[in-house]
């Protein structure tokens, strides 16, 4: 049975794997550019979000820098009081935490280390780019993503793949068979 620590652990290494892949695309493109992986595929594009996920912005940055971490502290809560759960609630929960935690690290300094901008307010750097020929759902390609965002999707899908054996249903008591009239 894994520790809170070890959960924690989780998190942590999807926190440096996060930010050292941000930095590394920070300090070795610019913004809009586009490396290929897998042909026009698969590519790392350099794009940085103000919003939340796939871009939604909602105004007032600070408040979503705030929520988020809201949210953060939240599930560092969770996964302690749910250290006795099953694993297979917890594990979600961790890459959930780290990946939530990765993209906080990137509105609440981003802003100030690169872009002399006030605290709170920073952009979260993007750069997983999916492409694929045509249209699905309105999207000519995917929207550019991280690896925060994708522990994110990734902890979520798990919980709903799995929901039932993760949150089985409660077992309800069998109705008393009635007595058969003669």
């Amino acid at each position: 049975m894994k520790t809170s620590a070890q959960l924690y652990a989780i998190s942590a290494a999807i926190i440096l794997a996060d930010q050292l892949t941000k930095a590394w695309v920070r300090t070795h493109m610019y913004i809009g550019q586009s490396i290929g992986l897998l042909g026009d595929w698969l590519k790392l594009t350099y794009t940085e979000n103000e919003g939340m996920a796939f871009g939604v912005n909602l105004g007032f940055k600070p408040v979503l820098t705030l929520f988020s971490l809201a949210a953060t502290v939240a599930l560092v809560y969770a996964i302690y009081r749910m250290r006795r759960a099953p694993l297979l609630t917890r594990v979600p929960l961790a890459m959930i935490l780290g990946g939530a935690a990765g993209n906080l690290i990137d509105r609440f300094f981003y802003g100030v280390l690169f872009q002399h901008m006030p605290l709170l307010e920073g952009r979260v750097v993007d750069f997983i780019h999916v492409d694929w020929p045509g249209s699905i759902f309105g999207w000519e390609s995917f929207p550019i993503f991280n690896l925060a965002d994708s522990a994110i999707v990734v902890g979520v899908g798990f919980i709903l793949l799995f929901n039932g054996r993760i949150f089985p249903a409660p077992e309800t008591s069998a109705a008393p068979e009635s007595t058969k009239a003669q």
